[in-house]
């Protein structure tokens, strides 16, 4: 499905590729699940997700042949019509959960799914992540300076 004849549907801004990070924890965790529990426990799930999603897993719950999904999902990606990020959430979804389907570990999928996500586009994630945990660290520490100097100032009175 995705072919360098047709890479431009799936370009996107850097800041967009992140949102694909979501999904691909998404499909991580089915696919956690799966080795735990099979298939069958996708059922219960009360996840909030997509027709699209829905439509995916009920398939490979019912049994349906790798095959006949695989033509079936490619084609409703195609008829949607979307493009860019959307197109590209759409794909990292399939993409983890056929590799669900045919038996890979999670921790294969998760790298299969970083290269499609884009490495760079991992890097900065984790940048972002680092850079927001310091704030709130330096935010907290900040906090705990000021109820230091309120209690050592209310000790004075």
């Amino acid at each position: 499905m995705y072919t360098l004849e047709n890479r431009h549907l799936f370009e996107c801004a850097r800041e967009d590729r992140v949102r694909c990070i979501k999904t691909r924890d998404l499909v991580l965790e089915f696919a956690e699940l799966a080795r735990s529990q099979g298939l069958l426990a996708f059922e219960v799930q009360g996840k909030e997700l997509e027709p699209f999603q829905v439509k995916m897993l009920n398939f490979m719950v019912d049994g349906l042949e790798c095959n006949y999904i695989r033509k079936y999902m490619e084609a409703a990606i195609i008829a949607d019509g979307h493009t860019g990020l959307r197109l590209l959430e759409q794909y990292v979804f399939f993409e983890g959960m056929m590799s669900i389907l045919e038996g890979t570990h999670p921790r294969v999928i998760e790298e299969q799914l970083n290269l499609i996500i884009g490495l760079d586009v991992i890097k900065y994630a984790k940048e972002m992540k680092k850079e927001q945990l310091e704030r709130e660290f330096i935010s907290a520490m900040d906090v705990h300076k000021l109820k230091v100097t309120i209690d050592r100032m209310a000790g004075k009175r």
